[in-house]
């Protein structure tokens, strides 16, 4: 794990010194909005619903540097028990994608993304006397389209997977940012 993370950090590394040798605008957008978490291979288990929030550093118009977090939960009712999870997980990322400009008030930008995460797991169940609570890193892989609305908003729907130790997590995100 641990050459898994300095690896990472050096690819981090690379893509920041290469993006900053390129002459573009430097923004920072900062976004929230909703998120969604399956746990995958497990269909009895209900999707987690939340929010997140995201700050992201634009190096160029290839290159950002993304971070944040999501907070989800859910619960079912079992009849002689209520089981409630919550999981925040903290990511980092790396995003590269390109600008396809429709006109000047109007530009998309698909992505893909590559990072760490890192998550924490809460589970408790009424009635059985269930407190199990977990952390664990991993890594965050994902692509997205982000869409900017005149100077300053930014609309951003993607996708996710985390890895995280034996188990994979799907992620759908949402949000609505502004730039500046």
């Amino acid at each position: 794990m641990k050459k898994t993370l300095i690896a990472l950090a050096m690819a981090s590394l690379s893509a920041t010194a290469s993006a900053e040798a390129l002459t573009t605008p430097n923004d920072t957008v900062i976004s929230g909005g909703y998120a969604q978490k399956q746990l995958r291979d497990a269909p009895g288990i209900p999707k987690l619903n939340g929010y997140t929030i995201q700050i992201q550093k634009n190096l160029n118009e290839y290159f950002a540097l993304q971070g944040g977090f999501a907070d989800v939960e859910a619960s079912k009712d079992l009849g002689f028990t209520k089981i409630s999870g919550s999981l925040l997980s903290t990511n980092f990322d790396v995003k590269l994608g390109f600008d396809a400009t429709v006109n000047d008030s109007l530009v998309f930008h698909p992505y893909a993304k590559m990072g760490v995460v890192y998550l924490m797991t809460d589970v408790t169940a009424s009635g059985v006397n269930l407190d199990y609570l977990s952390s664990d890193l991993g890594a965050d892989f994902g692509m997205g389209l982000e869409t900017t609305i005149g100077d300053t908003v930014v609309i951003d729907t993607g996708y996710g997977f985390q890895g995280i130790g034996q188990d994979g997590y799907d992620q759908y995100t949402a949000t609505i940012g502004f730039k500046f």
